[in-house]
C-alpha cells in the first residue's frame, strides 16, 4: 500500500472514530441528568461517605455517559418490547378465559333447559296420571 493510501486510511479511521462518536453524542444536559440519576443509584444514602461516593460515581459516569445512555436506551426498548409482549399474552389469555366462561354458561344454560324440560314432562305425566285416576 502506498503512503497516500495509508494516510487516507488512517485519516478516515480518525474521522470515523472521533467525528462519528460526536455524531452519536448526547447533549450535555442529558448526560448530566442521566449521570445524576445513575450516581444516586450507585451511592448509598446511609453511607458515611455518600457525597464522595456520589461524586465518584458521577465523574465515572460522565466519562462514559454516551455508552451508558445507549445501553440504558437499548434496555429500555427491550423492556418496552417485553411489556408489549406480556400485555398481548395477558389479553389473549383474557380472551381465552372469556371464551371458556361463555362456553360454560352455554353448557349450564343447556343443562338448565333440559332439566326444566324434564320437570315439565314429569308434571305433565303426573297430571295425566291424576286425570286417569279420576276418570
Amino acid at each position: 500500500m502506498n503512503s497516500s493510501k495509508k494516510i487516507f486510511f488512517i485519516s478516515s479511521f480518525i474521522v470515523v472514530n472521533f467525528i462519528g462518536n460526536e455524531a452519536f453524542s448526547y447533549d450535555k444536559s442529558i448526560k448530566e441528568a442521566f449521570c445524576n440519576d445513575h450516581a444516586a443509584k450507585q451511592s448509598s444514602f446511609f453511607s458515611g461517605t455518600k457525597k464522595y461516593d456520589f461524586q465518584v460515581a458521577y465523574v465515572e459516569c460522565m466519562k462514559k455517559a454516551g455508552k451508558l445512555i445507549r445501553k440504558f436506551e437499548k434496555q429500555k426498548e427491550l423492556d418496552k418490547k417485553r411489556q408489549k409482549e406480556r400485555a398481548k399474552q395477558l389479553y389473549e389469555e383474557m380472551l381465552r378465559n372469556e371464551k371458556i366462561r361463555k362456553e360454560k354458561e352455554a353448557i349450564q344454560l343447556e343443562l338448565k333447559r333440559k332439566q326444566e324440560a324434564k320437570e315439565r314432562e314429569s308434571i305433565l305425566d303426573l297430571q295425566n296420571n291424576i286425570e286417569r285416576i279420576f276418570d
